[in-house]
């Protein structure tokens, strides 16, 4: 039956208009609301997912030539017919989906799955938008939805200041109080994200206990309005006809709302069919939440073109390309797009200035003709030519008066100067900074990154953490700082200890115990560093199960746990598998950032031998909406191809041909890297040339001076690392540097001299491996001997397994330093090239080439990885 139908069915006086709808709604006592939403599989349609109508016109299809002899096409009619008479023991005419989902999909875990990825990264139609709205105003607080998808939670997360809470379990929605003012989404058969999800005859015959209990709940306070939803499902359906027949439910109306051309199941027409029951038809879903909107009486466009996350931004880009919003008959859907078309210019520069300081810049209140500045100056940074972007700085900070356009002005000069090698330059726009703000902890923390002694930014450090005591970031770069120094043997102010550097880290997430302060990673650290064994697990498992509670989901929280287990070579935590807990956060974590949960499984993959996870888990991941446009995807990539799959070529030609469609700095400095290691220096040198301009002089010059050195232009190299112009702690940063460089070009008496030189200055202190390394093998390359004692107290303090096999190869245990070599290389291939260029490892030449002869004999195949 269609509308039409249904009008001469029921009558004009059950119809109602979307207007009347609109009143209804409206019409409130105490901003409490009076109608709660119900929204089914059409509410998602324009968003992309498919309808269980269009699913089973292609599952009837399907199963009808797996299971007939039929080679001629035929019409749904007689498929439908064939089924009903020859496979009635498991199909339903009257429950298509749910027959016909169990039969394609026979298991709980197939049918997730598939769900999964019918409704994945789909991004929320124009609709979703005005419903958060009209939650944010009080209008409609609980949204009950038999749908999988993520869509309603997703537009709340990206389009809302506010958080919906969300409840898709039997057993947690009791605790959902029907009082709350918070918005409500309840998923009456369960997220896609968990194996429990209803959708067979069976399994939708009846709702939960606490799900029917507490659905039952709201529709004796409110009334309830019906959108995108055919009423097929049995489990709803009875709870509904049930209710509309008593008079103490349902007491503001059922409205339900239909397209012209839906179908009115005879289930629906029964409700309708009651005195308190009416429906509405309407133009769609977003048309309808787009007229419902105004009852807000909100000017402009419901949602900000000026978003915080690039998916928020992605979301809008999606309603401006979209072919079906710009033919809306919707005259309101109209206008806002033509909002947005006007603030896209304002929006992209927004974007654009982001990283720079978004508060001051969202804040600035620029001219159209400043932003244009900016837009200009942003044109020849993408460009990597920052020396014309400084130029059109210098013009405009001559005659800036404004004193945000001015701030803005000279972070993108201080950038500049960083690309430029201009050390002097960024200093200065740093001092220019502060004399605007002087009170800005950050550009004081900016201040202090450019110090050049480490004693005296800890000095300074020291000074901004009293003036700043609750800012955790100031805290953990003292902390950072100060133990560098310590561990290096660096005399620090004040007589400082490594109690001061505890002390400040756990200040720090006292301030901010958010896993987003980096702070508990230094304390990991510094208890791993610092203390005995047993007070050590004891404290990191503190950290690792703080983490856990506060969020198991969260990739710095399975970070966290790897390391734990790294550390103490186990792959169980308090009861808890590892792996198990990382394949699980990898799968339930929101907001979506595949990147850094493969990051850790990779890891993890690696270091336990557990190489089997790694293909399911990638592809699992690309299936995904922008997930294989991820730089950080492509890396992770480039690097398992590589350090597991030990196949330089193919982790190569992965790289260029995610670089030919996609712009990422960090591929192309990781391909220079790949290239040398490959011999292909002409390769290397032309990917540098690209990258001149697009990276600080610090990233370029230690490119340049690897391929200076794979050219075997060792004096080259030195020349230019003595000339930078930034001399932050030019010892510490280059010592060992150039004493490699030394030992390669054949002077290691130069090489000696230089390290002990920084080595006396610092008392040997172990902390100091690489230069007690290059010392003690440039001493052996002009005497003979090597400190003994020292190299065994080096090889005992180390972390670095490559480390301890250099010390013992300086001593002679060529059998050990080879097993340890073999070892790592087998974790991650390109170990075994970083160790075959030490010097201190020259002589086992023969020996490394055989290994890695031997090691690509056995490459892994990535096609394997089932």
């Amino acid at each position: 039956m269609k509308a039409d139908e249904l009008r001469a069915r029921l009558g004009s006086k059950k119809q109602k208009t979307i207007s009347e709808l609109k009143h209804l709604i409206a019409t409130r006592s105490e901003e409490n609301p009076n109608y709660c939403l119900f929204l089914g599989a059409g509410a998602s349609k324009s968003s992309g997912i498919r309808t269980g109508e269009e699913m089973v016109r292609e599952w009837r299809e399907s199963v009808y030539r797996d299971l007939s002899s039929d080679a001629v096409e035929s019409s749904p009619e007689k498929i439908k017919e064939w089924l009903t008479t020859q496979m009635s023991d498991w199909y339903k005419p009257n429950a298509e989906y749910g027959s016909l989902i169990e039969r394609k999909f026979p298991l709980p875990s197939n049918r997730r799955k598939f769900i999964e990825t019918e409704v994945s990264e789909k991004i929320p139609s124009i609709g979703y938008a005005y419903l958060v709205r009209l939650a944010e105003s009080g209008y409609i607080r609980t949204i009950f939805t038999t749908n999988f998808d993520d869509l309603l939670n997703e537009a709340f997360y990206q389009l809302s200041a506010e958080r919906a809470l969300v409840c898709a379990h039997d057993s947690s929605v009791q605790s959902i109080s029907i009082t709350s003012r918070r918005a409500k989404i309840i998923k009456l058969h369960g997220d896609y994200l968990f194996d429990a999800l209803k959708n067979t005859p069976q399994e939708t015959v009846a709702l939960e206990d606490n799900m029917r209990e507490k659905f039952t709940e709201f529709l004796k306070e409110y009334g309830l309005i019906i959108a995108g939803y055919s009423g097929s499902d049995r489990s709803i359906m009875r709870i509904l006809e049930e209710l509309s027949r008593k008079s103490t439910y349902l007491q503001n109306g059922l409205y339900w709302c239909f397209r012209e051309k839906d179908e009115v199941t005879s289930e629906a027409l029964a409700i309708l069919e009651q005195t308190r029951s009416f429906f509405v038809i309407v133009p769609g879903f977003d048309e309808m939440m787009a007229d419902l909107y105004m009852i807000a009486g909100t000017k402009g466009t419901p949602f900000n073109s000026k978003l915080a996350s690039d998916r928020a931004s992605k979301i809008i880009e999606t309603y401006l390309s979209s072919v079906h919003l710009k033919s809306s008959r919707s005259e309101i859907i109209r206008s806002h797009l033509d909002a947005l078309e006007a603030e896209k210019k304002t929006s992209l520069l927004t974007d654009m200035m982001r990283e720079i300081n978004s508060e001051r810049f969202a804040s600035a209140g620029l001219t159209d003709e400043k932003l244009l500045v900016c837009l200009e100056i942003e044109r020849e940074l993408n460009a990597r030519n920052p020396d014309l972007a400084l130029k059109k700085l210098a013009a405009e900070l001559g005659k800036a008066l404004d004193q945000n356009f001015k701030g803005i002005l000279l972070n993108r000069r201080l950038m500049c100067a960083l690309r430029l090698n201009m050390f002097s330059e960024a200093k200065d726009s740093v001092k220019e900074l502060l004399q605007l703000e002087p009170e800005n902890v950050y550009i004081a923390l900016s201040e202090s990154s450019l110090i050049e002694k480490r004693s005296d930014r800890i000095e300074y450090l020291e000074n901004l953490k009293q003036r700043h005591p609750f800012c955790s970031d100031v805290l953990n770069e003292y902390a950072q700082e100060l133990s560098t120094a310590l561990e290096r043997g660096e005399k620090v102010p004040n007589s400082l200890k490594s109690s001061h550097v505890e002390v400040a880290l756990k200040q720090s997430v006292k301030v901010k115990p958010s896993l987003s302060n980096g702070g508990w990673s230094l304390l990991f650290e510094h208890y791993r560093e610092n203390y005995g064994a047993s007070d050590m697990k004891k404290m990191t498992a503190e950290i690792v199960s703080l983490h856990l509670d506060q969020n198991a989901y969260d990739a710095r929280s399975s970070r966290m746990l790897f390391r734990f287990c790294r550390e103490f070579e186990t792959t169980e935590f308090d009861g808890k598998q590892l792996f198990q807990c990382l394949e699980e956060a990898y799968r339930n974590h929101f907001p979506r950032d595949y990147a850094a949960h493969l990051d850790v499984l990779v890891d993890a993959s690696i270091e336990f031998n557990q190489h089997s996870l790694l293909r399911p888990l990638f592809d699992d991941a690309l299936t995904h909406n922008g997930v294989k446009d991820d730089p950080d995807v492509a890396m992770l990539m480039v690097n398992v191809l590589y350090d597991v799959c030990r196949n330089l070529p193919a982790a190569i030609e992965y790289g260029e041909k995610f670089l030919k469609t996609h712009k990422a700095v960090a591929i192309e400095v990781r391909l220079v890297d790949l290239y040398l290691a490959d011999g292909r220096v002409p390769m290397a040198r032309e990917m540098l040339g690209k990258l001149r301009g697009a990276i600080d002089y610090r990233q370029l010059m230690r490119l340049e001076v690897d391929l200076l050195a794979a050219e075997a232009k060792y004096q080259d190299a030195i020349d230019l690392i003595e000339r930078t112009l930034d001399r932050r702690d030019f010892a510490d940063r280059f010592t060992t540097q150039i004493a490699y460089l030394e030992l390669k070009m054949g002077t290691p008496e130069r090489a000696r001299k230089r390290c002990k030189e920084y080595l006396d200055s610092r008392a040997f202190a172990l902390g100091c491996e690489t230069a007690i390394i290059n010392y003690e093998l440039a001493k052996k390359m002009v005497s003979g001997k090597v400190d003994i004692e020292r190299v065994n107290r080096l090889a005992g303090k180390t972390e670095s397994a490559l480390v301890k096999g250099v010390c013992a190869s300086l001593l002679g245990d060529d059998k050990k330093a080879l097993s340890i070599f073999q070892e790592e290389a087998e974790k991650r291939f390109s170990k075994l090239d970083l160790c075959m260029g030490w010097p201190a490892v020259a002589r086992h030449e023969l020996k490394l080439k055989e290994l890695k002869e031997d090691l690509l004999k056995r490459r892994r195949n990535w096609a394997d990885f089932v």
